[in-house]
């Protein structure tokens, strides 16, 4: 039976990319979450009989060579990690979950699946299912920071050089390149990497508190997973943050998880690799301009980031470990040379100074943020156009030297 559903959703995995479509974009189309159609393509679900019909018309397939390899078992398109949010004694048990370290919460399952009748070797094998539906249950430590995995020392140059190399591995560079950077379909093509969309933890009012997760699988394989909430949304802040968490989850994957264990005594022993949140303060509900009176909390927020001149000190292999994430992913989604030709372009100028008594980040916030130039007016902002957030690009305009701090 398992075997059927891994080569129908491998089948269709790969008709989907020959298309191409990009994972979100089809799960759009065919009017269903992202989350369930990575879970198809895992094969940890299966396709319904009215979503095979949207299947065969979308990726141009005999409807009768679908239905032939689809699995006759009952499809549940709310299996396992789908339930979560929709009952209440299932968020009841992930919170006791939070509270109980890993021993703790495997003693109270295998006494629950005994009382129900299962033997000692059904109860581990059932146990090893749950940890695998619901990561997160596994172990009340989150991150990939709980492992034994010490850091590389890389200076910021080297690591934008990787992003660089990354790009042009996928024959991107300055020459093809062209803004945004199709992040998810690069991960896709990546062999050695798995990429999955599923249930991750939400706040009630269903805001990601985790955007993503990097980890071994049971496998062996590397495995980035997106928070679901954060890839079936629809608002462009949310898009913006989905683009920065896969390349901030994608450098844990190429960098980090090798130096963690992947032996399947490691698999069991470990809690999977949930990432700590990068929290992007990016504007909801369209561009709002600095100085309006009414101003949203991530607005705020925005603001006091560019009010706050001091930098904080790195100090743990946690915190260099998410900086260098972050470095590799502004660079991968806003490579230099294409960020440095639409500044020029739009202000006229190689560089914008700042005197004592102006402000570098309101001034990178700006132009990130701005349609109107005396070049001319644009459709779209710097941020827009790259498909990150106003705060990250005014960011990446700071580190490139496009808005320098000078004196006098």
């Amino acid at each position: 039976m398992e075997k059927k559903i891994q080569a129908i959703g491998q089948f269709l995995r790969v008709k989907r990319l020959g298309i191409p479509l990009k994972l979100r974009q089809a799960a759009r189309e065919l009017d269903i979450s992202a989350a369930y159609l990575s879970r198809i393509e895992s094969g940890d679900d299966q396709p319904s009989a009215e979503l095979l019909v949207k299947m065969a018309k979308r990726y141009d397939v005999h409807l009768e060579k679908l239905i032939a390899m689809r699995n006759s078992a009952a499809v549940s398109a709310n299996a396992r990690g789908y339930r979560i949010n929709s009952s209440a004694e299932m968020r009841a048990l992930y919170r006791i979950g939070e509270d109980l370290t890993a021993d703790e919460l495997d003693t109270l399952l295998r006494q629950a699946l005994q009382q129900k009748g299962c033997s000692p070797e059904e109860a581990e094998k059932k146990i090893a299912e749950y940890k695998k539906e619901l990561p997160r249950l596994a172990n009340g430590v989150d991150g990939l920071f709980a492992l034994p995995a010490s850091r590389r020392i890389l200076s910021r140059n080297a690591i934008v050089n990787m992003a660089y190399q990354f790009l042009e591995r996928h024959s991107l560079n300055e020459d093809s390149y062209a803004p945004p950077t199709e992040v998810e379909c690069l991960v896709e093509m990546e062999p050695e990497i798995e990429y999955r969309v599923d249930v991750l933890k939400c706040r009630n009012s269903g805001e990601p508190l985790v955007l993503g997760l990097t980890r071994w699988n049971l496998e062996g394989r590397k495995q980035i997973v997106i928070n679901a909430a954060l890839a079936d949304s629809q608002k462009e802040s949310d898009c913006c943050r989905f683009n920065f968490t896969l390349g901030h989850e994608l450098f844990h994957a190429i960098e980090h998880l090798p130096l963690a264990p992947r032996t399947s005594e490691s698999l069991r022993r470990l809690s999977p690799m949930a990432d700590v949140m990068f929290v992007d303060h990016s504007e909801e509900g369209g561009r709002v301009r600095l100085g309006t009176t009414h101003k949203s909390a991530v607005q705020k927020a925005v603001d006091a980031w560019a009010t706050n001149t001091r930098h904080k000190r790195l100090m743990t292999d946690e915190e260099w470990r998410e900086w260098q994430a972050n470095v590799f992913s502004s660079a991968l989604l806003m490579p230099g040379w294409a960020v440095k030709s639409e500044f020029r372009k739009r202000t006229a100028m190689a560089s914008i100074n700042a005197g004592k008594t102006e402000n570098a980040r309101r001034i990178a916030l700006s132009v990130a943020g701005e349609l109107i130039f005396e070049s001319g007016v644009y459709e779209q902002s710097l941020a827009e156009k790259f498909e990150v957030s106003r705060q990250a690009m005014a960011i990446r305009i700071l580190d490139l030297g496009l808005v320098r701090e000078v004196d006098g």
